[in-house]
């Protein structure tokens, strides 16, 4: 009978003699090692536990790991179970997939002092447990609370140290019997850490040698617009069907080879009429701006220089073509399509990835000044990633590409949209730029982290980017974990 673990629970107790498994004198070494995918959503905890109740082998309920590994391996020799060279014959990928959390777990482990694991397992039996632990293991405590919330949990892991016997628990949620008799080590990671994270996973995302993978087709529109400008003349791009990745390197091209002339009054001309908050400021603005078209929607994108936001500009288009839409407006408009604001945020997720027009229709009613917008305000949020990564930004590193599926999926929550118009997208940062990074990221590391607490690692905020880009855009690196 073969077994499915996605809701498995599984303790694998270790006892008899020891091998050091994650030494160079055993067998596997396994802390040198790649972290590994351990388990899909976790684990978030390891207990260390000194006493459990009692001889794990005397518990009810349990079914012997290698049993398992028998009726997936078929002739199987269960002393080998930690070598290498068992790893690379196992030919069953949820067996395997079983190994390689477990190891990953014990890396995890041993890489923290508080936990005092020091490498040493007892080799002998592992168990399994499908549905209930057995009533006489006092360490499970609520163990309802605990199965209610494990209903997509792959596995708990468990393992017994030769020294002093202790026990170690590792689980994605936390096990309550356990909190009361064991040391924890969280495996949770702070907000500011996992902001970092994001940092990254966004730069390589979007670093430049990644633009090998659009379409040769779009490398010509860059070609020709590059001509144009050159020129003297406007340029139109026709993005229908364009991924958010693909626009976003558009855009930053578009803006990185405007500002090759800056400096040239025949191409940028000084704004008189910058304002803010009734405070003059200096920016250019360049003289042949650019149109992006969407399906039958033209937008016009006029780029603007400051000292602070160099790739900085306007979209025109959103509602009226003659006027640039700033954020009060634009939330302004959102506040009187309430209603529609779910609807709308789904049609905006799905034209993320292949560039699909937005086309609302429904009861005959007349949509095309909510398509206008719907279309444009995708641009705009394309632009405000593109914009950043120009050198000398103040806000380059703010992973403003993340952010965006928190505003996505909180496209009806008017508070939200005004938070993230505020402490993302505008401010003032040309007079405080120090305290405007400082609430940014902390906007982040506060509201959208917490929110998105599922993505932890890099592979995971990498899969969460796939929605940017369609599948033959990836590149060979792009998931790795």
């Amino acid at each position: 009978m073969k077994v499915n673990f996605k809701n498995a629970i599984v303790f694998i107790g270790l006892s008899v003699f020891s091998n050091n498994l994650l030494g160079a004198e055993g067998p596997y070494d396994f802390y040198k090692e790649p972290t590994g995918r351990v388990t899909e959503n976790g684990p978030n905890y390891i207990y260390a536990v000194h006493s459990v109740g009692g001889p794990i082998d005397e518990w009810e309920g349990w079914t012997q790991l290698k049993v398992y590994a028998l009726e997936h391996k078929g002739d199987f020799e269960w002393d080998n179970i930690f070598s290498a060279g068992y790893l690379d014959e196992c030919d069953d990928p949820e067996l395997l997939a079983v190994l390689k959390d477990f190891y990953a777990v014990l890396r995890l482990a041993k890489k923290n002092p508080e936990l005092d694991f020091e490498g040493d397992i007892r080799n002998a039996e592992a168990y399994i447990s499908f549905g209930k632990f057995p009533a006489t293991s006092d360490w499970v405590g609520e163990v309802s609370i605990v199965e209610q919330k494990m209903k997509n949990t792959q596995y708990v892991f468990g393992w017994k140290q030769d020294n002093n016997g202790e026990s170690f628990v590792s689980s994605i949620h936390p096990l309550k019997g356990l909190e009361k008799c064991a040391r924890v080590m969280s495996l949770q990671e702070s907000p500011v850490l996992i902001y970092q994270k994001y940092i990254t996973v966004a730069d390589q995302f979007l670093k430049r040698e990644k633009r090998r993978y659009m379409s040769p087709w779009h490398g010509l529109m860059i070609i020709d617009f590059m001509h144009a400008f050159a020129s003297k003349k406007p340029y139109t791009f026709d993005i229908t069907a364009c991924s958010s990745r693909s626009v976003i390197y558009l855009l930053s091209e578009v803006i990185n080879f405007k500002l090759r002339f800056f400096g040239n009054t025949d191409f940028w001309t000084i704004n008189p009429d910058a304002r803010c908050n009734g405070v003059s400021y200096e920016e250019y603005v360049d003289n042949y701006p650019t149109i992006f078209k969407i399906g039958p929607h033209e937008y016009k994108l006029q780029s603007a220089h400051t000292k602070s936001k160099p790739g900085g500009g306007r979209i025109y288009g959103l509602k009226q073509s003659s006027i640039p839409e700033k954020y009060p407006a634009v939330l302004l408009w959102l506040k009187t399509h309430k209603t529609d604001l779910n609807w709308y945020g789904e049609v905006l997720r799905a034209r993320q990835k292949k560039g699909t027009v937005v086309q609302l229709e429904q009861d005959k009613q007349d949509y095309k000044e909510d398509n206008q917008f719907l279309n444009g305000f995708s641009l705009l949020l394309s632009f405000e990633v593109a914009r950043r990564l120009v050198g000398g930004d103040t806000f380059q590193s703010l992973p403003i590409l993340l952010t965006i599926p928190y505003l996505l999926e909180n496209f009806d929550n008017l508070d939200i949209m005004d938070d993230c118009f505020r402490l993302l997208f505008s401010g003032e940062a040309q007079y405080k730029p120090k305290n405007q990074i400082d609430e940014r990221k902390q906007f982040v590391v506060e509201r959208v982290i917490p929110y998105q607490k599922t993505l932890t690692n890099g592979k995971l905020l990498r899969d969460k980017l796939r929605m940017f880009h369609t599948d033959d855009e990836n590149s060979e690196d792009e998931y790795e974990g």
